[in-house]
Formats: C-alpha cells, structure tokens, sequence
C-alpha cells in the first residue's frame, strides 16, 4: 500500500517520489532537470574561479539566477510529489490517462524552461508572449549590467517568478492567440520599453557630464553626481516595481473575487434546482 509518509521520504531525491506514486515521466523530468542545473552550477563557479566566465556582466551572473531556482525545483518538486499522490488517490488524476499526463509533463518543462523567460511560452507554443518575454528578459539583462544597477536584478528575477507563474495558472485547455490577454501583455511591454529607454537616456547624459568634469579635474563633483545618480534611479525604479505589483495584485485579486461570487451563484442556483426537484 502506497503512503504519503514514504512519497515524502523517496521525494528527497527528486524525482523518485514520482516513479513511487506510478509518474515515471513526470519524476524523470525533476531528476533530469536537477542534474542539469547542478552542473550548471558547478560550470559558471568553474568559469568565474578561472576568470573566463562569458555568463556575467558586472553586476550579474547567470549563477545568481540558477542557484536559487534549483533549490525552489528541489522544494517544488517534494511538493508536487505530495500533491500528486493526493490527486492520483482521490481520482483527480488517472495514471492510465496518457493523453493528460502528457499535457501536464509539457507545462512542467514549459515552467522550467522560464528560468529563461519566455523559453517555455515557445515551447508550449505561445509565440507572442514567449518572443516578447524573451525580448524583454535580454533587455534588463543588458540594461542592469550597462547602468549598473542592483536594483534591476531584482526586476529579472520577478519577471523570471512571474513568466514561471503565468504558465502554471494557464489552463490546459487554454487558448494560444487570446487577442485581449496578448493586447494587455503588450501594453504592460511598453511601459516597460519606454521606462528602459528613459533610463538609458538619463544615464548616457549623466555619464557625458560626468566624463567632461573628469576631464577637467572635478573628480569630486562626478564622484557626487554618481552616487545621487544611482541613489535616484534606484528608488525610481523600485517605486515603478512596486506600482506594478500593487496594481496587478489588485487586479488579479478582484478577478479571484469574481470567479468565487460567480462560483458561488451557480452553486446556489444548482441548491435552488435540486430542491425543486
């Protein structure tokens, strides 16, 4: 008899609490992207003790994204291993059901894909939203190591957390070329362009003024002008992330909000037609 307590101790090495519960291809792609991740790890921390990393920038590595994310796939894939015993034993999942299982191994690689974000929207077959993900990843990418600034790692990994999140709340059944949800998505893109292209545009003219009182020997006037530079962008551009969280965590609330009032009208109107009966 299969049991949560052993799902949970086979789970420690990831993947095998899935071969347990009947879930081979769903516990090999855990296994094997662990084993992936791992020898990235070691590879970029190779690289970097022998000065020849081509992963990093100055203030970002591709090592700071990879040793995270394997520890949340380590956590996640533990969890999954709990909730799918769960599911398979309460009939929510049939192991036999090749067709569904296989839809579900794809969005699981889809998801991890999107440690690169936008990678697993192309695999799924999300052209629109994976192009513009991508687009917008190697943008910040660049900017965050061009401008120097901490403060832009923190928005990769958001964008990182939230392309991982958009394809795990995306239905099955969902479909690909949702012309209100791309409009949206683009809307949100352009935003982001035009504050990147702002950025840029500040720093080129902070640092041609600050070359130009070098040159003529104020080094503690460019030294001022730097320091309240990246003082302002900072916040700035913390403030643009933390409006951008606000707003969308409002909306993706009263949208919940909605589906359980009308969850809950449909529930009782089924009450209503049962009692007639």
């Amino acid at each position: 008899m299969k049991t949560k307590k052993k799902t949970i101790l086979a789970s420690l090495i990831p993947g095998f609490g899935h071969f347990y519960i009947g879930l081979r291809a769903r516990g090999g792609i855990f296994l094997l992207a662990q084993i992936i991740f791992y020898i990235l790890i070691r590879s970029v921390h190779y690289n970097s003790e022998n000065s020849v990393s081509i992963l990093s920038f100055q203030s970002f590595s591709v090592s700071s994204i990879i040793q995270p994310f394997c520890w949340i796939l380590y956590v996640c894939s533990i969890m999954d291993a709990i909730v799918c015993f769960e599911n398979i034993f309460t009939g929510k999942i049939d192991i036999n059901d090749e067709e569904a299982e296989e839809k579900r191994d794809r969005k699981l690689i889809g998801m991890i894909l999107n440690i690169i974000p936008g990678v697993g929207h192309l695999f799924l077959g999300k052209v629109n939203k994976g192009k513009s993900l991508l687009l917008l990843f190697f943008l910040i990418y660049v900017i965050a190591n061009v401008v120097n600034l901490q403060i832009l790692t923190i928005a990769l990994m958001l964008l990182i957390v939230l392309s991982v999140l958009d394809l795990y709340r995306a239905e099955e059944s969902e479909v690909n070329n949702n012309l209100f949800e791309i409009k949206d998505f683009y809307e949100k893109c352009k935003k982001v362009c035009v504050v990147a292209g702002v950025l840029l545009i500040l720093y080129a003219i902070v640092y041609a003024a600050s070359e130009v009182l070098a040159y003529f020997g104020n080094v503690e006037m460019v030294n001022y002008i730097k320091y309240f530079f990246n003082i302002a962008i900072n916040a700035l551009i913390a403030i643009f992330i933390g409006f951008i969280l606000i707003k969308n965590g409002i909306r993706y609330s009263e949208a919940k909000e909605k589906e359980l009032d009308q969850q809950i009208s449909e529930e009782k109107e089924k009450e209503k037609i049962d009692e007639d009966f």
